[in-house]
């Protein structure tokens, strides 16, 4: 019992106090704004182009910024992971 201890006291500060790892580390970003003609800034939303294509995810100073995807007007996900200043983090 010695031995588990510290790592219950370990586990239970990781997990109690902060919660999950994965809302530990992160804040959620608020909705964008409804209206399409407005600045997307520092939100989570969707945007969807005239030909069709979607962008699902995070922006910030009206550029696709963080973790998101885009999506053709078939459906086929073109990109899906980081962007940063609206360009795909890792292109393949």
């Amino acid at each position: 019992m010695k031995r588990i201890a510290p790592f219950l006291f370990i586990a239970f500060a990781a997990f109690g106090f902060l919660g999950t790892p994965s809302t530990a580390f992160s804040q959620a970003l608020p909705p964008c704004p409804e209206d399409p003609n407005v600045r997307y800034h520092n939100c989570f939303g969707t945007y969807t182009w005239a030909d069709g294509s979607k962008y699902v995810g995070e922006w910030k100073d009206g550029k696709e910024t963080g973790v998101g995807t885009l999506v053709s007007p078939n459906g086929t996900v073109i990109h899906g992971g980081l962007w940063l200043n609206g360009e795909p983090v890792f292109k393949r």
